[in-house]
């Protein structure tokens, strides 16, 4: 069972690594993290302790929700993670941790309540300011043993909370208070609640969920307590914002096509076959046209051949590094199949022949009508200079011409044949026929010898 926690400035990694040795430990979640770590890690159990909400846009509800679906446990404490625990508890989130029960229960309800100015990851997340709900809780200590009266705290809380989240710094916390008349007494007994005494409730909170997430590996995965409703804003974020990793760098995907659209040769023709494709999915929804189960099944197999993929296991690598999730390949063999069927119902309204001009359309506007047109007159050529008569069974010329050629079926030879607009097994047959004969014209000749005065043997 894998875990996966986000961490930050709350506590220090190698203080959760003596808590969960075998976790692993992600910078401060923000939007796409968690559904890149779902596809990336593929956790039993998430963790979120620290998120990011003013540098970049913070994780999304919809995310954690998407875990859940998926049989992932979530939990949350300390800070973005209480916050986020507290509005998706009643989906299946699991809150910890005392900053979690205050905003659940409403006695918290600003999102700067745990907010803090901190550096980055190279400076291991070194903190500027104070957060005001350590800062609550050290003058509610300091209170409860008569150390600060009730109205010095308040005073405090009060002033505090007036800073902006970066300004609350211990010297800015000090001299606000002097500034609302908080007496010199008072003033000397915060400070040296905050060097002395000091309450650290959320590093007290993210150990608690620390502990929580070693005890959770050790439980069967959940159920799923909800289902994310199918948004355009959450797919297009899960395919435009997930992070992947290659040669060592994590990048967003959005990136990768971005660099794509810029020097792929062709990438004009890569995303019109894109959006046709598309267009043709949503033409199968838009006439209700369902493929069956079976008919499912079948694309699949289709679309395993054509990657050459013979297992389980062998679907699975690819997948890894294709930066694909086994949903997102279901999703995209059940349109194929969708599209399919739309296909099979264009070959009968053309009467089920070859498509000849559709197809030569094709590669007259992409430039290589000429090259397979003189391609198929010298195949004529040749085979014409030869006796046609029937060479070798159907099978063994499909071996033949496959073996010589390009040629690849990623169906039954029936199957195939009908597809391509052949009349039939014969019709197929002649046509591979004469394809022997334009590559062997010299063992047809010697084949005919022999059979006309036998061999020496």
């Amino acid at each position: 069972m894998t875990s996966v926690v986000f961490l930050g400035p709350s506590l220090s990694v190698s203080d959760a690594r003596a808590v969960l040795p075998d976790g692993i430990f992600l910078p401060p979640v923000a939007e796409g993290d968690l559904v890149s770590a779902l596809a990336r890690h593929r956790p039993s159990v998430i963790g979120i302790v620290d998120g990011v909400f003013y540098q970049r846009p913070p994780v999304w509800h919809k995310e954690i929700l998407w875990a859940l679906e998926r049989g992932v446990a979530v939990f949350g404490a300390a800070s973005m993670g209480a916050l986020r625990a507290s509005e998706c508890d009643a989906f299946g989130m699991t809150g910890i941790g005392e900053i979690y029960r205050r905003y659940a229960e409403g006695e918290l309800l600003d999102d700067d309540e745990v907010a803090v100015a901190h550096d980055d990851e190279e400076h291991e997340w070194r903190l500027y300011s104070e957060p005001l709900v350590n800062v609550r809780a050290t003058l509610e200590a300091a209170v409860a043993e008569g150390r600060l009266t009730q109205r010095g705290a308040d005073t405090v809380i009060d002033v505090t909370k007036r800073l902006w989240f970066p300004q609350r710094t211990r010297e800015r916390i000090l001299t606000a208070a002097r500034q609302a008349g908080l007496a010199p007494a008072e003033v000397a007994a915060v400070a040296g609640a905050l060097a002395e005494h000091y309450v650290d409730l959320k590093r007290i909170d993210a150990l608690a969920l620390l502990a929580a997430v070693g005890e959770a590996k050790a439980l069967p995965l959940s159920s799923p307590k909800t289902e994310t409703a199918r948004s355009t804003s959450f797919f297009i974020l899960r395919e435009r914002d997930r992070t992947v990793e290659h040669e060592g760098i994590s990048l967003r995907l959005e990136e990768i096509a971005r660099y794509v659209a810029l020097n792929h040769p062709g990438f004009p023709e890569l995303r019109d076959r894109a959006l046709d494709r598309l267009l043709a999915g949503e033409l199968a929804h838009l006439l209700g046209v369902r493929p069956s189960p079976e008919e499912i099944d079948a694309e699949q197999g289709r679309q395993l051949n054509r990657l050459g993929l013979a297992d389980a296991a062998g679907l699975e690598a690819w997948l890894a590094a294709n930066d694909l999730e086994e949903d997102q390949f279901g999703e995209f063999v059940a349109r194929e199949a969708a599209i399919r069927k739309l296909r099979e119902w264009m070959r009968i309204r053309r009467g089920r022949r070859l498509l000849v001009q559709p197809l030569l359309d094709e590669l007259r506007f992409a430039g290589t009508y000429e090259h397979w047109a003189d391609l198929a007159a010298g195949e004529r050529r040749l085979a014409d200079a030869v006796d046609d008569t029937a060479v070798l069974e159907l099978p063994e010329l499909m071996r033949d011409h496959a073996a010589e050629s390009d040629w690849r079926r990623d169906v039954a030879v029936s199957r195939w044949a009908d597809e391509a607009g052949f009349a039939d097994r014969g019709d197929l047959e002649r046509a591979l026929t004469q394809a022997y004969l334009a590559r062997h014209p010299r063992r047809r000749a010697l084949e005919l010898l022999i059979e006309l005065y036998g061999s020496d043997e």
